[in-house]
């Protein structure tokens, strides 16, 4: 069944089929590790482009897109949902240009491919951030928290409205290279209207 079918069928689920095919130039191999794990979104790394690495986010195996490129799942299509979220509100806090917040750069939504069966998933690309937070000494850790905790507050100041799960550890990124906390996964965030 294509998109196009599977959207006809089922009213009020997310319009990705407009989203531009990427598959040849963005593509991430499903059969290693993911960068990040979530429970809606998964992270694998695509590699350099333009000089910087890049992720792409995509939903998490088991849901309606299964890894193996069948699609699977249909009552849960509308985590696309999830996906077009976390692209805008980190959109949106990148446009703030607020010192006290950090994002990594959001790229575009898109259909991309995944490695080695094929299969077209819906994306969110963004930049990626190596996360050194895991590797720190105990006692380094609280401070990072702390920004991290006041970079949450920022948002709130800024109009936006972090989910529950915005101070869970796998929620933000620490990159010693930098010396720079980055807040990551915002798909169930929203943003005062």
């Amino acid at each position: 069944m294509s998109y196009a079918d599977y959207l006809g069928e089922n009213i009020g689920a997310p319009n990705f089929t407009s989203w531009a095919r990427k598959e040849d130039n963005y593509i991430f191999d499903s059969s290693l590790s993911p960068k990040y794990s979530g429970r809606y979104i998964t992270a694998f790394l695509m590699g350099n482009f333009y000089g910087r690495d890049l992720v792409s986010l995509v939903l998490v195996g088991k849901g309606p897109f299964e890894l193996k490129g069948a699609w699977q799942n249909m009552k849960d299509a509308g985590n696309v949902s999830i996906l077009e979220n976390a692209y805008h509100i980190t959109k949106n806090l990148k446009k703030l240009k607020d010192w006290r917040i950090n994002v990594p750069d959001p790229i575009e939504l898109c259909l991309v491919k995944a490695k080695p069966f094929d299969s077209i998933h819906p994306a969110f690309i963004m930049e990626y951030k190596h996360n050194d937070f895991f590797q720190m000494p105990e006692f380094e850790k609280s401070k990072i928290l702390e920004i991290r905790d006041q970079m949450v507050e920022a948002t709130k100041e800024q109009g936006f409205l972090p989910s529950l799960s915005a101070h869970d550890l796998d929620n933000f990124a620490y990159s010693k290279a930098e010396d720079r906390v980055y807040l990551i996964g915002f798909g169930l965030w929203r943003q005062k209207k």
